[in-house]
């Protein structure tokens, strides 16, 4: 009814790719082996990315919303330990397809900066473990630049959906 067309659909994951792989100030992490990891309200998906580029994309049904309304005080061990299982399993599965180990991941979703996440899967998975700023890079008033940190794992599929538009 607004008069709108549809111009484009794609999958959350390749918004994603796009705003934390390369839109990155890590340049070194286009070359590496990645794993992204988004903890969504409704599901979560596990990608693995490879050069820039996303191979293999999992999704399930462990979601935020279920760890913040049935476990209520978190206990991020038991509270997280299906999603370490899930990792792993994906990460032998990649290994024993691809010949490839994964050298880092990536963690985005409403629940990345949750206290005690980011160390508890640096130290399950035996990787390290980023929470990258999807908005380095974008000009914006240095005023914001806090506030901007602390939602940009929030928006990470947000902002690379809108800069997938502008890229054509």
């Amino acid at each position: 009814n607004a008069g709108l067309e549809l111009y484009a659909l794609e999958a959350e994951v390749l918004g994603i790719n796009r705003a934390l792989i390369k839109n990155t100030p890590l340049d070194s992490a286009i070359k590496k082996i990645l794993c992204l990891v988004d903890v969504g309200v409704k599901s979560t998906t596990i990608s693995m990315v490879d050069k820039g580029f996303v191979k293999q994309s999992y999704s399930f049904a462990f979601n935020s919303s279920q760890i913040k309304n049935q476990t209520g005080v978190l206990d991020v061990k038991t509270a997280f330990a299906p999603l370490v299982a899930e990792i792993k399993g994906v990460f032998e599965s990649f290994l024993k397809q691809e010949k490839i180990e994964v050298e880092a991941l990536y963690l985005t979703g409403g629940v990345a900066d949750l206290p005690g996440l980011k160390e508890f899967l640096q130290e399950s998975l035996k990787k390290n473990v980023l929470i990258p700023n999807g908005f380095f890079g974008i000009g914006y008033n240095p005023i914001l630049d806090k506030k901007l940190k602390e939602m940009a794992p929030s928006f990470s599929a947000a902002l690379g959906v809108a800069l997938g538009g502008l890229e054509h």
